[in-house]
């Protein structure tokens, strides 16, 4: 029988090593509202622009498929609406000055009524037409893409949680959304990018203690 090889106990004290053991999935907020710097340097870990040439996720091909929507109930000196998080500038566009927290905890599988509870919601999503196209010469043929983009949605969430993690900010990824229960608009504005698609949601707040 081959003896397993035993490795070092994890002792390193460094910083990635303390939000590591910090990172939590929080499914009970306060009414406290969250402040404009915390969803800056929370939107910037999920996809911001780490240099002129570089973001702060991997992706396959440089494509950064994956989009940024966040749905804003009570975020500090940031009107009540969803907006699109643009990385090339750092900032956000308002789509719509609705509260869209009830609509998407709506269709949520078994989460709404925390959900409804947070003070921002991201909405990851991605155009699998156009990623899938990216990739055809790649097999499974037109559907490749499709799995480059999933893995980027990984990175993403990971970098919220341990931005969330360092600012005292609680999150939880949620995955089980029912599309089917979402308008694909609100008014004649659309909910997510053209073509999009829903791949989860990331509630966030004050967590209760």
């Amino acid at each position: 029988m081959i003896e397993p090889v035993m490795l070092d106990s994890h002792v390193a004290a460094t910083r990635l090593a303390g939000l590591l053991k910090d990172r939590r999935s929080s499914r009970s907020f306060t009414a406290h509202p969250v402040t404009k710097a915390h969803l800056s340097e929370i939107l910037w870990a999920a996809r911001g622009s780490s240099s002129e040439t570089r973001r702060t996720v991997p992706s396959a091909h440089d494509v950064h498929a994956v989009s940024v929507s966040v749905a804003v109930s009570r975020v500090g000196n940031v009107d009540c609406g969803l907006y699109r998080y643009a990385a090339s500038d750092h900032s956000l566009s308002m789509v719509t000055d609705e509260d869209l927290h009830p609509t998407l905890a709506s269709a949520c599988i078994v989460d709404e009524e925390w959900v409804k509870d947070s003070a921002a919601i991201l909405m990851l999503s991605a155009d699998f037409e156009k990623v899938n196209a990216e990739f055809a010469e790649q097999w499974p043929y037109g559907r490749r893409g499709e799995r480059y983009a999933w893995l980027e949605a990984g990175h993403i969430s990971q970098n919220v949680y341990l931005a969330c993690a360092e600012l005292g900010v609680g999150v939880t990824f949620v995955g089980g959304v029912d599309e089917r229960l979402l308008p694909q608009a609100i008014g004649n504005i659309a909910l997510l990018p053209h073509n999009h698609e829903l791949l989860g949601l990331m509630p966030l707040g004050i967590a209760r203690p």
